[in-house]
């Protein structure tokens, strides 16, 4: 649809007109303060994701690179040598954590604000907690790549968990796969009455709120996580011909372009679903639109979902 006034566009056409987000506290396309990334999980998609993190913000010329204040690592898995190769790994780095290898080498290569946590993800504030209390005054993403629902799903409650002052400027950034298939969502709230300040604004306007995709998804069901075909995870299942060996560099290539999209001020879409099946290879996203988001507040409201 081309670019029209906003007096001539009709109802229909409005509600199903592409919206943009903004990280909370910007100005004008510009950030006020620079975002705060956590990345959780650094393997297979975190590995490359983090490298894709590192170039732009590397590049003096990056826009969306320029407004990333601090880069955190968090896993507490070590490279084994069947990461070697299809995740972003050298044989120099089997058996060193993870999160740490990753990190000392955009450290050393580009001299970053990168810092690692060498375990599992624990949570937001308190004790122990590896995204510290003060970090929610400042726009804050928490990118998770990882492969257990047990996981996203303590994510989702430690977010929805937070008082509105905590939670407002944090945006959830979910990137999940399986075999041929992913997807990728961003969210930061379940309260429709947050959503419902997105509705009806002229289309040149922001969105200050997204809802979370987890509440619709079986990505944060721990049941999910007994459908694993084979044991030992995703190398087991690309060696028996079962899994793309690219899908994880694939997902974090369409990820980086969504943030640098977000962090620059015009994303339109908030949930990508792709499949590489040779049977069914499409890609689909979700945009950010009035019918969009009245769906969501339906949907929190019949569930009941409370802050």
């Amino acid at each position: 649809m081309s670019l029209q006034l906003i007096d001539q566009i009709t109802d229909v056409e409005k509600a199903f007109k592409p919206k943009q987000i903004v990280p909370m506290k910007t100005t004008n396309f510009g950030l006020v303060e620079g975002v705060n990334i956590y990345v959780v999980g650094t393997g297979g998609t975190g590995s490359h994701l983090v490298a894709a993190l590192a170039s732009i913000m590397a590049n003096k010329n990056s826009i969306a690179g320029s407004r990333i204040k601090s880069l955190t690592l968090i896993d507490g898995d070590v490279v084994s040598p069947d990461n070697v190769g299809r995740q972003l790994f050298s044989q120099r780095e089997v058996n060193k954590f993870k999160a740490e290898a990753l990190a000392l080498r955009y450290i050393q290569n580009f001299g970053l604000p990168i810092k690692y946590v060498n375990k599992m993800y624990s949570g937001f504030g308190g004790q122990p907690n590896h995204i510290p209390e003060g970090s929610y005054n400042s726009p804050t993403f928490v990118i998770s790549c990882v492969d257990k629902a047990t996981c996203r799903r303590d994510i989702f409650t430690d977010l929805t968990g937070l008082n509105f002052a905590e939670r407002q400027s944090i945006y959830w950034i979910d990137f999940g796969n399986g075999n041929r298939e992913g997807q990728i969502g961003i969210g930061n709230t379940v309260d429709p009455k947050l959503l419902k300040e997105g509705l009806n604004k002229p289309v040149v306007e922001f969105v200050p709120y997204l809802p979370c995709l987890g509440l619709f998804s079986r990505s944060i069901d721990p049941e999910s996580d007994k459908d694993e075909v084979l044991p030992g995870g995703c190398i087991t299942q690309i060696m028996a011909q079962l899994q793309s060996e690219n899908i994880n560099r694939i997902m974090a290539a369409i990820g980086i372009e969504m943030i640098s999209q977000f962090l620059e001020g015009r994303l339109t879409v908030h949930y990508v679903y792709l499949n590489v099946n040779p049977m069914d290879f499409r890609m689909q996203a979700q945009f950010i639109t009035d019918y969009h988001l009245q769906t969501a507040i339906d949907e929190l409201e019949r569930k009941k979902v409370k802050k």
